[in-house]
């Protein structure tokens, strides 16, 4: 299965590197590799041997314990028993507070990089499962149930069509805040938010849940957002005739002069006046809307 993908990717001209864990830690798969001109970087587990090449970095420097982890790095060439050439490994040693023994890894590779370089470039295998698990809790990819072969074809392009969409949401339109919540937590925190929605004579109320979804967040960044009103203009067509129908954006808590000259000769609130012609005491305030609520 490896084999027939890294040949199709380089007829299309792609450079193909190949990153594993210690599963594939076997001298027939570098051999393979190393022939058709893959770079790789593959976890290889301790042994005595790897050990005693740096065992002056096992020492715990003498000092008082940083709080933040000493890291060091080394890489030296390697021979196993089972490999017929010797290849250039990268360790990494880590010191941390509160522990007594330092954690190492190996990684054997054939990347012209510096050591460092190399283990960042591993540790994004860890960053790529994550992915793979988010697909599988959130859209249930690996649920294969079916017995033809084309069925769950099927229902796996739909699932990777699902994660598709729902990471294409979480880039473009969610706020900073959240934008890097997996599927998961959107699902349960956002999607799955139970609410009411109440009918009055001229306008609905939308009651949802303040555990996650809460009023600033779901108001300012979705309900209200120019991007989102840009994109319901495009979907529905409408033209510049729309926008001007709309009455100006004065701020927060203001109203147009155009309005306030209308509710002045209507005997509103402009001039404070009943429905006699005499004042009255202002015991009305502004909504964020630019409404008048009376209290």
């Amino acid at each position: 299965m490896l084999l027939p993908e890294i040949d199709c990717q380089q007829q299309r001209g792609k450079k193909v590197v190949f990153r594993a864990d210690a599963a594939f830690a076997k001298p027939e798969i570098y051999e393979t590799l190393e022939e058709r001109g893959v770079k790789y970087a593959i976890r290889l587990p301790a042994n005595d041997s790897l050990l005693r090449d740096i065992e002056e970095l096992l020492t715990r420097p003498v000092a008082r314990p940083s709080h933040r982890p000493v890291v060091w790095y080394r890489g030296f060439l390697y021979q196993a028993t089972s490999w017929k050439t010797a290849r250039r490994v990268v360790a990494k040693v880590e010191f941390h507070i509160g522990e007594l023994f330092p954690r190492v890894g190996f990684t054997v590779t054939n990347l012209e990089m510096p050591s460092r370089a190399v283990v960042r470039f591993y540790n994004k295998r860890g960053t790529a499962e994550q992915w793979i698990k988010e697909g599988k809790q959130a859209v249930k990819m690996t649920r294969l149930s079916c017995h033809r072969f084309r069925s769950n074809d099927v229902r796996l392009a739909l699932s990777l069509l699902a994660y598709n969409l729902g990471n294409l949401w979480r880039r473009l339109a969610l706020p900073r805040r959240i934008e890097n919540w997996s599927l998961t937590s959107l699902q349960q925190r956002l999607v799955k938010t139970g609410g009411r929605l109440v009918k009055h004579a001229r306008y609905y109320w939308l009651l949802l849940a303040e555990g996650h979804l809460n009023r600033r967040r779901f108001g300012r960044r979705w309900a209200g957002s120019h991007y989102f009103r840009c994109q319901r203009d495009r979907a529905l067509g409408w033209s510049g005739l729309h926008r001007k129908s709309v009455p100006p954006q004065t701020g927060r808590g203001e109203v147009s002069q155009k309005q306030r000259a209308k509710s002045s000769a209507a005997g509103g609130f402009g001039g404070n006046r009943t429905a006699g012609g005499t004042p009255m005491k202002n015991r009305s305030k502004m909504s964020r809307t630019g409404e008048r609520v009376v209290q």
